[in-house]
C-alpha cells in the first residue's frame, strides 16, 4: 500500500503472490469520511484495533482486550526467556499441551502469523464458580493459544471464551490477530 505508483510496486507484488493468502483489506473508521485506522504501539508489538472493545489493560509483558460484557478475552504478551517465571520455549509448548481436558486434541498446529510460523492449540477448561459446590455449577471455557518465537523469547497470543460463545467471538478475535505485527522490543 505505502508503495503504489513507485518502482517497487512490481517487485513487492511478484513476492507476495506466491506466498498467497488474503489481501487484507484496510481498516477504516467513520462513515461519511472513512480514514484509516491508526496502527498502534505496545513495547513488543503493534496493532490495529478491529475489536472495538474499548483500551486494553496493561499485564505483565503485554497487554489484555475484554469483550464490554467479559464474554471473551484476548491477551498478547512477550515472554522474555531467562527472565524469573518464563520457561524455555520447549518447556511451555510441553505445558501446554498437558493442559485441558481429555477430550481435547493435545496437538498443535501451525499457523502463519505476522510472517512467522506459531504453533496453535486449543483446549478447554471447566471452572466452578465460588459460591457454589465443586461440580455442581460450571462454565466450561475454550482457550486458544498461539507461541511465536521471537528474538530472545517469545510471543503468547491468548483468546479464551465460554463454550457457548467461542464460534461468536472468534472471528473477530482472527481478524485482530491478523492485524498484529509483531517485533522484538527494543534493547534496553
Amino acid at each position: 500500500r505505502d508503495l503504489v505508483g513507485t518502482l517497487w510496486a512490481a517487485g513487492v507484488q511478484a513476492r507476495l503472490d506466491p506466498l498467497g493468502g488474503p489481501v487484507q483489506e484496510p481498516v477504516t473508521t467513520g462513515f461519511w469520511r472513512k480514514r484509516l485506522k491508526p496502527l498502534q504501539a505496545a513495547e513488543s508489538f503493534s496493532w490495529t484495533d478491529t475489536l472495538e472493545w474499548g483500551r486494553p489493560r496493561a499485564i505483565p509483558g503485554g497487554l489484555e482486550w475484554r469483550q464490554p460484557k467479559d464474554q471473551a478475552r484476548i491477551a498478547v504478551r512477550f515472554l522474555r526467556e531467562g527472565e524469573a517465571g518464563v520457561l524455555p520455549l520447549g518447556e511451555y509448548l510441553r505445558e501446554l499441551r498437558g493442559l485441558g481436558s481429555v477430550e481435547d486434541p493435545h496437538a498443535f498446529s501451525e499457523v502463519a502469523l505476522s510472517s512467522a510460523v506459531a504453533q496453535v492449540i486449543r483446549y478447554t477448561k471447566p471452572v466452578y464458580p465460588e459460591p457454589y459446590l465443586t461440580g455442581s455449577v460450571k462454565e466450561v471455557f475454550v482457550t486458544e493459544v498461539a507461541v511465536v518465537p521471537g528474538q530472545g523469547g517469545y510471543y503468547v497470543i491468548h483468546y479464551r471464551a465460554r463454550r457457548e460463545g467461542f464460534r461468536k467471538f472468534r472471528a473477530e478475535f482472527l481478524r485482530f490477530r491478523g492485524r498484529l505485527r509483531l517485533a522484538p522490543p527494543a534493547r534496553p
